[in-house]
């Protein structure tokens, strides 16, 4: 089975020993919307996933579970197309993958 953001923050979340409610208090949302993350029924921002990958401690190609063949992108040019794709709103992960995509292509 393919992984899946929600999926993986499914498992950040128990490997910490957090409850939905306490991740949704860190991040300042509702439990409602840390369940359809989880469930891929949402995502949150840029900003978020960015705040998620770092609380976690992972990077974004790990949290966003990106296939490996951007995993070379340096995090400095990472960065600029995060903030590039921000600028622009995408804030849809199939949008900023495929932006990424096109930049490192």
């Amino acid at each position: 089975m393919k992984k899946t953001f929600g999926r993986k923050l499914r498992e950040l979340r128990f490997e910490a020993d957090l409850t939905q409610i306490q991740l949704a208090k860190i991040f300042n949302v509702s439990q409602h919307t840390i369940s359809a993350w989880e469930n891929n029924l949402q995502e949150p921002d840029i900003e978020t996933l960015k705040s998620i990958a770092n609380f976690f401690g992972i990077d974004m190609n790990e949290l966003l579970c990106f296939e490996s063949n951007i995993d070379y992108i340096n995090k400095d040019n990472y960065e600029k197309l995060l903030q590039e794709a921000k600028e622009q709103g995408i804030k849809d992960r199939d949008l900023l993958t495929k932006k990424i995509k096109e930049k490192s292509g």
